[in-house]
């Protein structure tokens, strides 16, 4: 029964590389000017500044600022723990398809960032 170790690994492993650079740059990344944008619209009950872009994405955003303030953490927090969901999601879904667990290992790491 490595799985869920080796699960709670592998995210552990993912959420420290995250936080490791999570400030930097200080200021947006890509498209976070719009969607940090929207979220505040969103937090402050206002029309939102961005409507052709999909809700998801500027909700997710509103809650981990919500939680952690406008800041790059609260911006990017909520990423960050999707990424290691998904990369256990991944983990196990690929044991499951191949019964193998160093194959799912590797597809995982494979998937990891940096």
């Amino acid at each position: 029964m490595r799985t869920p170790v080796t699960a709670s690994a592998l995210v552990s492993a993912v959420v420290c590389s995250f936080f490791r650079d999570i400030g930097n740059p200080p200021g947006f990344l890509l498209d976070e000017s719009q969607y940090v944008g929207s979220a505040n619209a969103l937090l402050a009950h206002t029309p939102n500044t961005n409507p052709e872009a999909p809700p998801l994405g500027k909700l997710l955003i509103a809650v981990g600022m919500k939680s952690f303030g406008n800041n790059p953490l609260g911006w990017r927090i909520m990423s960050v723990r999707f990424w290691g969901l998904h990369l256990v999601g991944l983990f196990l879904w690929v044991r499951l398809l191949v019964e193998d667990y160093s194959i799912a290992l590797i597809a995982a790491l494979f998937d990891a960032p940096e």
